[in-house]
Protein backbone atom coordinates (compact mmCIF):
# COMPACT_ATOMS: atom_id res chain seq x y z
CA UNK A 1 0.00 0.00 0.00
CA UNK A 2 1.45 3.36 -1.04
CA UNK A 3 1.38 5.98 1.73
CA UNK A 4 2.23 9.68 1.50
CA UNK A 5 3.37 11.47 4.66
CA UNK A 6 3.01 15.24 4.77
CA UNK A 7 5.04 17.41 7.18
CA UNK A 8 3.25 19.39 9.86
CA UNK A 9 2.21 22.81 8.52
CA UNK A 10 3.91 25.98 9.71
CA UNK A 11 5.54 24.52 12.87
CA UNK A 12 6.54 27.97 14.18
CA UNK A 13 3.11 29.54 13.78
CA UNK A 14 2.12 31.69 16.79
CA UNK A 15 -0.42 29.95 19.00
CA UNK A 16 -3.27 32.35 18.23
CA UNK A 17 -2.92 31.60 14.50
CA UNK A 18 -2.65 27.81 14.74
CA UNK A 19 -6.40 27.31 14.52
CA UNK A 20 -6.46 29.01 11.11
CA UNK A 21 -3.29 27.48 9.66
CA UNK A 22 -4.41 24.02 10.78
CA UNK A 23 -7.84 24.54 9.23
CA UNK A 24 -6.36 25.78 5.93
CA UNK A 25 -3.95 22.83 5.81
CA UNK A 26 -6.75 20.34 6.57
CA UNK A 27 -8.97 21.86 3.88
CA UNK A 28 -6.14 21.50 1.36
CA UNK A 29 -5.68 17.82 2.22
CA UNK A 30 -9.43 17.25 2.09
CA UNK A 31 -9.55 18.80 -1.38
CA UNK A 32 -6.80 16.46 -2.48
CA UNK A 33 -8.76 13.52 -1.08
CA UNK A 34 -11.95 14.66 -2.83
CA UNK A 35 -10.15 14.82 -6.17
CA UNK A 36 -8.83 11.30 -5.67
CA UNK A 37 -12.29 10.07 -4.72
CA UNK A 38 -13.59 11.54 -7.99
CA UNK A 39 -10.73 9.86 -9.82
CA UNK A 40 -11.68 6.47 -8.40
CA UNK A 41 -15.31 7.09 -9.34
CA UNK A 42 -14.25 7.97 -12.90
CA UNK A 43 -12.34 4.69 -13.09
CA UNK A 44 -15.40 2.77 -11.95
CA UNK A 45 -13.80 1.46 -8.77
CA UNK A 46 -10.41 -0.14 -8.38
CA UNK A 47 -8.10 0.23 -11.36
CA UNK A 48 -4.85 1.67 -12.59
CA UNK A 49 -5.98 4.16 -15.23
CA UNK A 50 -5.05 7.70 -14.12
CA UNK A 51 -7.49 10.57 -14.43
CA UNK A 52 -7.10 12.16 -17.85
CA UNK A 53 -7.09 15.89 -18.55
CA UNK A 54 -10.80 16.08 -19.41
CA UNK A 55 -11.82 14.22 -16.23
CA UNK A 56 -9.55 16.47 -14.17
CA UNK A 57 -11.09 19.62 -15.66
CA UNK A 58 -14.61 18.27 -15.08
CA UNK A 59 -13.75 17.41 -11.46
CA UNK A 60 -12.41 20.92 -10.88
CA UNK A 61 -15.49 22.47 -12.52
CA UNK A 62 -17.72 20.35 -10.28
CA UNK A 63 -15.91 21.62 -7.18
CA UNK A 64 -16.16 25.25 -8.37
CA UNK A 65 -19.84 24.78 -9.13
CA UNK A 66 -20.46 23.42 -5.65
CA UNK A 67 -18.55 26.32 -4.12
CA UNK A 68 -20.69 28.75 -6.14
CA UNK A 69 -23.83 27.00 -4.91
CA UNK A 70 -22.57 27.22 -1.33
CA UNK A 71 -21.93 30.93 -1.68
CA UNK A 72 -25.32 31.47 -3.32
CA UNK A 73 -27.13 29.58 -0.56
CA UNK A 74 -25.32 31.56 2.13
CA UNK A 75 -26.09 34.92 0.51
CA UNK A 76 -29.73 34.06 -0.17
CA UNK A 77 -30.30 32.76 3.34
CA UNK A 78 -28.72 35.87 4.82
CA UNK A 79 -30.96 38.11 2.72
CA UNK A 80 -33.97 36.05 3.83
CA UNK A 81 -33.04 36.63 7.45
CA UNK A 82 -32.51 40.34 6.94
CA UNK A 83 -35.94 40.61 5.30
CA UNK A 84 -37.66 39.74 8.59
CA UNK A 85 -38.99 42.95 10.13
CA UNK A 86 -38.51 42.04 13.80
CA UNK A 87 -34.97 43.25 14.65
CA UNK A 88 -33.94 40.44 17.03
CA UNK A 89 -35.52 37.64 15.01
CA UNK A 90 -34.22 39.06 11.75
CA UNK A 91 -30.68 39.31 13.08
CA UNK A 92 -30.83 35.78 14.49
CA UNK A 93 -32.05 34.35 11.19
CA UNK A 94 -29.42 36.32 9.27
CA UNK A 95 -26.78 34.56 11.40
CA UNK A 96 -28.42 31.14 11.63
CA UNK A 97 -29.60 30.52 8.07
CA UNK A 98 -26.20 31.00 6.31
CA UNK A 99 -24.63 28.54 8.76
CA UNK A 100 -27.33 25.95 8.09
CA UNK A 101 -27.07 26.56 4.34
CA UNK A 102 -23.31 25.99 4.50
CA UNK A 103 -23.76 22.70 6.36
CA UNK A 104 -26.43 21.53 3.94
CA UNK A 105 -24.24 22.31 0.93
CA UNK A 106 -21.20 20.58 2.43
CA UNK A 107 -23.20 17.49 3.34
CA UNK A 108 -24.72 17.37 -0.15
CA UNK A 109 -21.28 17.65 -1.75
CA UNK A 110 -19.96 14.74 0.30
CA UNK A 111 -23.06 12.66 -0.44
CA UNK A 112 -22.48 13.14 -4.18
CA UNK A 113 -19.11 11.44 -3.71
CA UNK A 114 -20.79 8.21 -2.65
CA UNK A 115 -19.92 8.27 1.04
CA UNK A 116 -16.33 7.17 0.50
CA UNK A 117 -14.90 10.30 2.13
CA UNK A 118 -17.33 9.99 5.07
CA UNK A 119 -16.26 6.40 5.76
CA UNK A 120 -12.58 7.24 5.58
CA UNK A 121 -13.16 10.24 7.82
CA UNK A 122 -14.58 7.95 10.52
CA UNK A 123 -11.78 5.42 10.00
CA UNK A 124 -9.22 8.17 10.54
CA UNK A 125 -10.84 9.06 13.87
CA UNK A 126 -10.89 5.47 15.07
CA UNK A 127 -7.21 4.96 14.31
CA UNK A 128 -6.28 8.30 15.90
CA UNK A 129 -7.95 7.05 19.09
CA UNK A 130 -5.65 4.02 19.01
CA UNK A 131 -2.58 6.23 18.59
CA UNK A 132 -3.58 8.59 21.39
CA UNK A 133 -4.21 5.70 23.79
CA UNK A 134 -0.93 4.00 22.95
CA UNK A 135 -2.68 0.85 21.74
CA UNK A 136 -1.39 -1.49 19.02
CA UNK A 137 -2.34 -0.45 15.51
CA UNK A 138 -4.48 -3.45 14.63
CA UNK A 139 -7.67 -3.85 12.67
CA UNK A 140 -9.47 -5.44 15.62
CA UNK A 141 -8.46 -2.57 17.88
CA UNK A 142 -9.56 0.06 15.36
CA UNK A 143 -12.98 -1.56 14.99
CA UNK A 144 -13.66 -1.00 18.68
CA UNK A 145 -12.76 2.69 18.77
CA UNK A 146 -15.37 5.50 18.68
CA UNK A 147 -16.00 7.40 15.45
CA UNK A 148 -16.30 10.82 17.09
CA UNK A 149 -13.21 12.85 17.96
CA UNK A 150 -12.99 16.05 19.97
CA UNK A 151 -10.48 17.77 17.65
CA UNK A 152 -12.26 17.04 14.39
CA UNK A 153 -12.61 20.17 12.25
CA UNK A 154 -16.37 19.59 12.00
CA UNK A 155 -16.54 19.36 15.77
CA UNK A 156 -14.77 22.72 16.01
CA UNK A 157 -17.19 24.11 13.43
CA UNK A 158 -20.13 23.09 15.61
CA UNK A 159 -18.56 24.61 18.71
CA UNK A 160 -17.62 27.79 16.88
CA UNK A 161 -21.27 28.35 16.02
CA UNK A 162 -22.08 28.50 19.75
CA UNK A 163 -19.66 31.43 19.99
CA UNK A 164 -20.68 32.91 16.65
CA UNK A 165 -24.32 33.55 17.54
CA UNK A 166 -23.61 35.98 20.43
CA UNK A 167 -20.55 37.49 18.72
CA UNK A 168 -22.56 38.10 15.55
CA UNK A 169 -24.80 40.49 17.46
CA UNK A 170 -21.85 42.46 18.85
CA UNK A 171 -19.26 42.46 16.06
CA UNK A 172 -19.11 42.69 12.25
CA UNK A 173 -19.38 39.31 10.55
CA UNK A 174 -15.84 39.49 9.13
CA UNK A 175 -14.55 39.67 12.71
CA UNK A 176 -17.11 37.43 14.42
CA UNK A 177 -16.45 34.45 12.13
CA UNK A 178 -12.68 34.02 12.70
CA UNK A 179 -12.94 34.98 16.36
CA UNK A 180 -15.62 32.36 17.01
CA UNK A 181 -13.47 29.64 15.42
CA UNK A 182 -10.44 30.75 17.43
CA UNK A 183 -12.45 30.66 20.68
CA UNK A 184 -13.77 27.17 19.86
CA UNK A 185 -10.23 25.94 19.15
CA UNK A 186 -8.89 27.32 22.42
CA UNK A 187 -11.94 26.23 24.42
CA UNK A 188 -11.56 22.56 23.46
CA UNK A 189 -7.88 22.72 24.45
CA UNK A 190 -8.50 24.36 27.83
CA UNK A 191 -11.84 22.67 28.59
CA UNK A 192 -12.05 19.23 26.91
CA UNK A 193 -15.47 18.64 28.54
CA UNK A 194 -16.94 21.14 26.04
CA UNK A 195 -16.04 18.95 23.04
CA UNK A 196 -19.26 16.82 23.07
CA UNK A 197 -21.28 19.96 22.30
CA UNK A 198 -20.03 19.69 18.72
CA UNK A 199 -20.66 15.94 18.36
CA UNK A 200 -24.18 16.20 16.87
CA UNK A 201 -22.82 18.23 13.97
CA UNK A 202 -19.71 16.09 13.57
CA UNK A 203 -21.80 12.91 13.33
CA UNK A 204 -23.41 14.22 10.12
CA UNK A 205 -20.03 14.03 8.38
CA UNK A 206 -19.08 10.47 9.37
CA UNK A 207 -20.00 7.18 7.78
CA UNK A 208 -19.62 3.55 8.91
CA UNK A 209 -16.06 2.58 7.93
CA UNK A 210 -15.33 -0.66 6.16
CA UNK A 211 -12.33 -2.81 7.04
CA UNK A 212 -10.48 -1.53 3.98
CA UNK A 213 -11.05 2.06 5.14
CA UNK A 214 -9.59 1.17 8.54
CA UNK A 215 -6.64 -0.55 6.86
CA UNK A 216 -5.87 2.62 4.89
CA UNK A 217 -5.99 4.69 8.09
CA UNK A 218 -3.82 2.13 9.92
CA UNK A 219 -1.24 2.17 7.12
CA UNK A 220 -1.12 5.97 7.27
CA UNK A 221 -0.66 5.90 11.04
CA UNK A 222 2.14 3.32 10.81
CA UNK A 223 3.92 5.40 8.19
CA UNK A 224 3.55 8.53 10.30
CA UNK A 225 4.96 6.77 13.37
CA UNK A 226 7.80 5.20 11.42
CA UNK A 227 6.46 1.65 11.64
CA UNK A 228 6.58 -0.82 8.79
CA UNK A 229 3.68 -0.49 6.36
CA UNK A 230 2.30 -3.80 5.14
CA UNK A 231 -0.05 -4.38 2.23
Amino acid sequence: MEVEVFPAPFPRTPRFLRAFTSLAYALGLHLRAYLRAMERAAKGGEGERPMNLLEGVLALLLILLNLALVLGLVLLSRKAGEAVVHPFLGKTLALLLPFLALLLALRLLLSLMGGDVLRKHAAEHQVVHLVERGLPLTLEGARGMPRLHSRCSFNLLGLSFLFFLPLGFLLPLWLALPLSFLLAYEATTAFPALAPLGYPLQSLFLGPPRDRDLEVALAAARALLGEEVSG
